[in-house]
């Protein structure tokens, strides 16, 4: 019988395993940037994509403007930069995120325009009154798109615990892993990236046309819980940066105006909410009489029926005309009382 040939086992050499390792490391790192850049392009979910394109869209400005419109999802939807700007005679563009960021969010992108540009004429925080209790979110926080430590630069440091750095390293680095069921789930349900597009103007003002009452009243009952939780409380980081936000206003010579964002009209006929904003109002007020940088111009929300929202807090853009309109209004009095025109 023939001999069959004999295979040659090499010794293992060290360049080998060497070569094997920066292969498999070389390839993870490839594929979690192309998950990365997908997941960026594809996302359809409101919060990131908030995040990411304001945030963009501020990076990216070309020329200063002399209102920044800062806040919220609620602000997203319901202030229209081309109507204050026809009213005041000046510019502006609507820089709102979302809630999870608190008024943190409005400090980092109020600090990187002026690094870039200087102060601006005026601000306008528009915000829902839920935000006021939350804590600042790491997960929300590894989305802006700036390098890794911008929360612990300069004044308002943010000072995380291991754990919190750990999952702001893991959303904003390693999306194979933090990701890896919104990656799933767009892999195995292609279509279900399908849904209908988050469209932003240039202004950043996002139109909402179509109105969805059965979500809004359950959105309501979930608002009214939280609310009750937080018992018209201000949370730390809130109130700290208010205060931050107030010393650059009166250091650098312009005005912030805090305006509480719209709400479902059902909500004021709730005794508990109805308790819960009178101490809220009493605690904002409080807290704006030593500050002379900072101005509350309603004196409560305002409210909408659930055929004109999307959320609780959230309006179509009909209604959006007519927020944007009353706040003008409250602004265009102040300013004229002081015998500024915003200008």
């Amino acid at each position: 019988m023939k001999n069959l040939p004999e295979e040659i086992n090499r010794p293992t050499q060290k360049k080998d395993i060497l070569l094997t390792l920066v292969g498999v490391i070389s390839f993870v790192l490839i594929v979690n940037f192309l998950c990365g850049r997908y997941l960026k392009l594809s996302s359809r979910e409101l919060g990131y994509r908030l995040i990411m394109d304001k945030w963009e869209m501020l990076k990216h400005l070309e020329k200063p403007v002399d209102w920044l419109i800062l806040g919220d999802s609620s602000g997203n939807q319901a202030l229209v930069p081309d109507l204050l700007n026809r009213a005041l005679g000046v510019s502006s563009l609507n820089l709102c995120t979302v809630g999870d960021l608190t008024l943190m969010n409005d400090f980092w992108m109020l600090r990187y325009y002026m690094e870039r540009f200087g102060a601006p004429k005026g601000v306008l925080l528009v915000h829902s009154l839920d935000l006021w209790q939350r804590r600042l979110d790491e997960g929300a926080t590894a989305i802006i798109p700036l390098p890794w430590g911008f929360w612990s630069r300069g004044e308002s440091q943010i000072h995380w615990n291991e754990a919190e750095l750990g999952t702001i390293f893991l959303q904003k680095y390693v999306p194979l892993f933090s990701s890896h069921k919104r990656l799933t789930q767009k892999m195995l349900s292609p279509r279900s990236s399908l849904e209908r597009p988050i469209l932003i103007e240039k202004d950043g003002f996002m139109r909402e046309r179509m109105a969805d009452p059965a979500a809004a009243v359950q959105d309501k009952e979930s608002m009214l819980k939280q609310l009750g939780e937080g018992g018209g409380d201000i949370s730390r980081i809130n109130e700290t940066t208010l205060d931050t936000l107030n010393r650059l206003a009166e250091e650098n010579g312009f005005n912030i105006f805090l305006a509480h964002g719209p709400l479902i009209d059902e909500l004021w006929q709730e005794a508990s909410f109805r308790l819960y904003f009178k101490k809220l109002k009493a605690r904002l007020e409080q807290m704006a009489e030593s500050k002379h940088g900072l101005h509350l111009i309603l004196e409560k929300p305002i409210f909408f029926p659930k055929e004109m929202m999307q959320s609780a807090d959230h309006v179509i853009e009909d209604a959006a005309k007519i927020y944007t309109r009353r706040v003008v209004r409250e602004l265009k009095n102040y300013l004229s009382r002081r015998g500024n025109q915003g200008t």
